[in-house]
């Protein structure tokens, strides 16, 4: 909890202070107002949220000892898998939007 807690707290600190003056942030015609690299900032904030959603999903792994069938395995395995995946793409497909 803490390290999302953290990772809330920078993401919202980078936003805030992203631009100079902080009204640039909704104002793009201020004269004299400039922004730091949104792209860069942006990526590093979905990288460690990505980061944080797989120590999340590899958390509760050794903790669970499940009963079931191999066959009754695969279905959350490759549903995991894809949502992995999909994730993934989201990533790329934001980071292409520079």
């Amino acid at each position: 909890m803490a390290v999302y807690v953290c990772w809330f707290v920078s993401v919202f600190l980078e936003e805030v202070l992203l631009c100079r003056p902080l009204a640039f942030n909704w104002d793009p015609n201020i004269e004299g107002g400039r922004c730091a690299n949104r792209p860069a900032a942006y990526l590093a904030a979905g990288i460690i949220n990505l980061l944080t959603d797989v120590m999340v999903l590899c958390l509760p792994v050794p903790m669970v000892e499940l009963t079931i069938t191999e066959t009754e395995e695969v279905c959350p395995e490759y549903c995991i898998r894809g949502g992995i995946c999909v994730r993934l793409q989201s990533q790329l497909d934001f980071a292409e939007l520079d």
